[in-house]
């Protein structure tokens, strides 16, 4: 491993950082599969495997190409322009606040390696100038922050927060369970390197921008329907407290908040369900006043 480090451009050199597998070293560990040593990097890990198990399978002819091939891949990164992001549009609302959000989680090559997965898979998107797709997988596709800055769900979120009385976290968890559920239906996996695109014909960045279309419009329709769930519980329970509880208790639900969309036939049974929520914020508030007395 040291011959090939050797071997490899120095400029390169941040990539082929290494560490003891401290699993080498486990009673249940199989010298014939257990490598001692683990590159950081995963491609690079996943190339000299086979020889750091089996040193004497690595002559002096395969070390060199070894290093060939590591110094070609990590030639790529600047080669093909990667971190200067001009795949993205800066005329383009979504599009600049992606390209804020990838500046600004990979500054420099070397943050991208110390931070990141970086495999076979990323470098097969690398080598075919997938750059969106590379980078975009790494933060697992998720760009929900943008519906914070760019309308009209911006003003939505403000207005909801500070005037509306909805409860901080539950709006974002809500705001990234839409995104997620809006980019799979625009063929994005968000666990995965990259989804299943039945459209062939639709780029990476084509479905991003549907998902950010699409959810900026669901976000406008669940707030509606949650400020009618809001009203209708108002009404019933004869309490303005018990309807913004009953909104603020179904929006923290993903389950929930989408029967919300499915209209006021299912506002009675969305109540209900928020019954036994409800008798614990009042025996909590009880306890909170027997405490300060």
């Amino acid at each position: 491993m040291t011959d090939v480090i050797a071997l490899v451009d120095e400029a390169y050199l941040f990539a082929l950082e290494n560490e003891a597998n401290t699993y080498f070293s486990s009673t249940s560990a199989k010298l014939s599969t257990t490598p001692a040593i683990k590159m950081k990097t995963i491609f690079i890990d996943e190339l000299l495997r086979p020889y750091i198990l089996v040193p004497s399978k690595c002559k002096v002819k395969t070390k060199k190409e070894i290093a060939t091939t590591i110094t070609q891949k990590l030639g790529l990164f600047e080669s093909k322009n990667l971190l200067a992001l001009e795949f993205l549009s800066d005329d383009d609302a979504f599009e600049k606040k992606v390209k804020e959000r990838l500046g600004e989680k990979f500054p420099n090559i070397e943050t991208l390696f110390s931070n990141s997965r970086i495999d076979d898979r990323f470098m097969t998107f690398l080598e075919n100038g997938q750059l969106l797709d590379a980078l975009g997988s790494l933060v697992g596709h998720n760009f929900c922050e943008t519906l914070y800055s760019i309308e009209p769900s911006s003003s939505n979120i403000t207005k909801a927060i500070n005037t509306d009385g909805f409860d901080n976290e539950g709006i974002q968890r809500m705001i990234q369970s839409i995104w997620s559920k809006c980019l799979s239906k625009a063929g994005v996996n968000t666990y995965a390197w990259q989804g299943p695109n039945e459209d062939s014909e639709k780029s990476l960045k084509q479905r991003y921008h549907e998902a950010f279309d699409a959810s900026q419009t669901m976000f406008g329709e669940v707030l509606t329907a949650l400020d009618e769930f809001k009203t209708f519980c108002s009404k019933k329970h004869e309490s303005e407290e018990r309807g913004v509880f009953n909104r603020n208790y179904v929006m923290n639900s993903y389950y929930y908040w989408e029967k919300v969309l499915e209209g006021e036939e299912k506002f009675d049974d969305l109540d209900k369900r928020c019954d036994l929520g409800w008798e614990r914020h009042q025996r909590t508030l009880v306890q909170q006043v027997g405490s300060m007395s």
